[in-house]
């Protein structure tokens, strides 16, 4: 009798709350293009292919196992079903049953990147297929297709003109675009094509200043709401007319900069781009290389401070390390906090995001004192993680002696200070995963 009560809850359940249920199960869809905030877009542009593409397979096995429970989970299961594809161009696709004509998110990357990829790796070797740098030229229309959410890494592109080829047109737009630009002669004006017209999210990893200036001196992308900007280099030269500072999105609502090296050039077009979308702009993070190395200096981006009371809807800003974050305080216009004294909402109220959970021990007793200082001011923050607590230890190079004194130093500091931080989960600095962490720490 209870199998027969089960049953019929089953099947009276809605097919739309399965849908949730199952999708909470799976986790985020990497097909999805529509996110509120930029942490949830850390997890669509993965600086790794080898961990998207983990959580892809594991995903689908869960996914699959669903479907063995009854035929109404295989239908909700069925419409969850993950439509992506790896192709390395090479006639040799991932998963083999999946066509990147008719995939919702395809990887376009050389078979060498997919030599870490455990269960991809065993594959090519079964059937024995080389790994390969060497890389076919993307032809969009020609020997590629687009699909909504669409990663290039390590392969060139050549986009026709928009009267060149009309079977472009015909493939589905792209909506979220993850291009990391190979060579300095990469045509960055194919972001012009109808294609590209539909893209709501955008990430660019790409040298400064951006090759082809003139073709993309006056282009728009009418509905892009997240711009993430990442540069490998910057050149010290005059970007010679502008690179991005031009660029008009107005619905742009996110904008993230990682600068590995930066110049004054590169400050003074972030400059100009902000100041142009003051008014649309709600979550802004500009962070540099930041290695805590005494030897080694950091990307500062702290002149552009100057512009914070001019972005009168921003509700989340990002820094490098929680040095900077202390550093900044005194900065902190008071626009930004009203709307969290005004709110009883956690949900609403200012957040910073932090780019590492490490601190320099030189630094601790000035950062300390400043957060003292302004405890008033940081009663009306939300600190929180730019990633989460397990994977502060990862990859492994990070679990070296010295960077787990800086982990160390970060958590006494919050500890002496009383500050609250969680990570991306919303897990606070006392959850079981943290508390491991910190014993690792007290162990060296």
């Amino acid at each position: 009798m209870a199998t027969l009560t089960q049953k019929n809850a089953t099947s009276r359940t809605p097919v739309e709350i399965w849908l949730v249920i199952f999708r909470f199960y799976l986790g985020p869809s990497q097909s999805d293009s529509n996110y509120n905030t930029i942490g949830s877009y850390a997890r669509v542009f993965r600086a790794s292919i080898i961990s998207a593409l983990r959580e892809f397979s594991l995903a689908e096995r869960k996914r699959l196992k669903l479907r063995l429970v009854c035929r109404a989970w295989r239908r909700v299961a069925d419409i969850l079903e993950e439509r992506l594809v790896v192709s390395c161009l090479d006639g040799n696709d991932w998963p083999q049953s999946h066509r990147t004509d008719s995939a919702s998110c395809v990887y376009y990357v050389p078979s060498d990147y997919l030599r870490h990829v455990a269960h991809i790796a065993r594959w090519r070797a079964r059937y024995q297929l080389p790994f390969a740098m060497n890389s076919t030229l993307i032809r969009f229309g020609v020997n590629a297709s687009t699909a909504r959410v669409l990663h290039i890494s390590g392969m060139s592109v050549e986009i026709p003109d928009e009267r060149g080829n009309k079977s472009i047109a015909a493939s589905p737009t792209v909506e979220v675009l993850d291009w990391a630009i190979c060579h300095r002669t990469e045509a960055v004006h194919g972001l012009a094509h109808p294609a590209f017209c539909r893209l709501v999210a955008l990430k660019l990893t790409i040298d400064f200043p951006f090759p082809r200036l003139a073709a993309t001196k006056h282009f728009q992308l009418p509905r892009l709401r997240y711009l993430y900007l990442t540069i490998d280099k910057s050149y010290v030269q005059s970007s010679h007319g502008g690179s991005f500072s031009s660029w008009r999105f107005p619905m742009l609502v996110m904008f993230q900069l990682w600068a590995k090296s930066a110049s004054w050039p590169l400050w003074e077009e972030t400059q100009d781009f902000l100041r142009a979308h003051a008014q649309t702009l709600e979550e802004i993070s500009t962070t540099g290389l930041r290695r805590l190395s005494r030897n080694e200096n950091s990307t500062n981006f702290a002149p552009l401070r100057k512009l914070w009371s001019e972005f009168h809807a921003i509700r989340l800003y990002g820094f490098s390390n929680l040095h900077e974050f202390a550093d900044a305080l005194p900065s902190i216009p008071d626009i930004w906090l009203n709307k969290s004294i005004k709110s009883s909402s956690r949900s609403r109220k200012f957040r910073v995001i932090l780019g590492n959970a490490g601190l320099l021990a030189d630094s601790a007793p000035v950062v300390t004192a400043r957060l003292k200082e302004y405890c008033q001011t940081i009663s009306c923050i939300d600190v929180v993680l730019e990633t989460t607590w397990g994977s502060i230890m990862h990859p492994p190079d990070k679990t070296s002696h010295y960077w787990l004194q800086c982990v160390g130093v970060f958590f006494r500091v919050i500890d002496d200070v009383d500050l609250k931080v969680s990570d991306l989960n919303g897990e606070y600095s006392t959850c079981p995963t943290a508390m491991k962490i910190r014993s690792a720490t007290e162990r060296i």
